[in-house]
């Protein structure tokens, strides 16, 4: 049992392990609480615990699946910080400066229309470009130039 206890807790024992003849050591050994390792140190001390016990299948499968369960844990942390780094990573590029592009323009106007604005939002990449649209909005056809006021019905 102190060697048991040597491994469990990380002492040097000289000890000799107990032989499976010996039934009292054999129940205390089935009484060990295995803890589901966290790091590989504790799987080292567990699995060097595990040979010097008799071959219990019902231990045996109780220290493989805490060792699965560590295993599963680990895979789940490292799944969660993967996920978490991708967002970080999409929120960083979505919030980079954007670039920003002076407005080109008439030397002989005081301001920038609105149209020389859109050229510069469209080439800094802030603005897709409908050119669709705004053709068809440069030049209004004649139904769309008037303007009715008031309409009288007809008799």
């Amino acid at each position: 049992m102190d060697r048991v206890m040597a491994c469990l807790y990380g002492e040097a024992s000289d000890e000799l392990p107990p032989t499976p003849n010996n039934t009292k050591a054999i129940s205390i050994f089935r009484s060990v609480v295995w803890s589901t390792p966290r790091k590989m140190k504790d799987l080292a001390g567990q699995l060097k615990l595990f040979t010097e016990l008799e071959n219990d299948a019902f231990t045996q499968r109780l220290l493989f699946r805490k060792v699965k369960k560590g295993f599963s844990e680990q895979a789940y942390e490292l799944a969660t910080a993967q996920h978490k780094l991708e967002l970080l990573q999409a929120q960083v590029t979505n919030t980079a400066a954007r670039k920003r592009r002076t407005v080109q323009i008439d030397p002989n106007t005081k301001f920038a229309n609105i149209e020389d604005i859109q050229k510069a939002q469209i080439e800094a990449g802030e603005k897709e470009d409908i050119t669709d649209e705004s053709s068809d909005s440069d030049t209004p056809s004649e139904a769309e130039s008037c303007i009715v006021v008031a309409s009288r019905p007809s008799q």
